[in-house]
């Protein structure tokens, strides 16, 4: 019977920062989550205005932390509201959840 035994480098708080969304301020917000040209491009191919913002936000997390992210609405939702605001003026933005499409 093979033992196992695990590594564990991080501890769970150093985890949880690593991989929770970032929090910025309204000046990095700004910085983070400007698309450059050639992201506008793609981001534009998307018609619909949530699933925009989302990788206007998803872009703008890697660029902070170039990790993948498994973010929860609650803890992004500033995040989408500043884009929902000042990046794709537009509605608000709620939820997604799996029944809306």
């Amino acid at each position: 019977m093979a033992i196992r035994t695990e590594l564990k480098i991080l501890t769970t708080a150093e985890q949880q920062d690593l991989y929770s969304p970032p929090i910025f301020s309204e000046d990095e917000q700004r910085f983070f989550f400007a698309p450059n040209e050639a992201e506008w491009l793609s981001i534009r191919r998307s018609k619909d205005r949530r699933t925009q913002c989302m990788q206007i936000l998803l872009l703008g997390y890697f660029r902070s932390k170039p990790i993948i992210l498994q973010p929860r609405f609650h803890s992004i939702k500033h995040d989408l509201r500043f884009i929902a605001s000042n990046i794709i003026p537009g509605k608000s933005f709620r939820a997604f959840s799996r029944q809306q499409r």
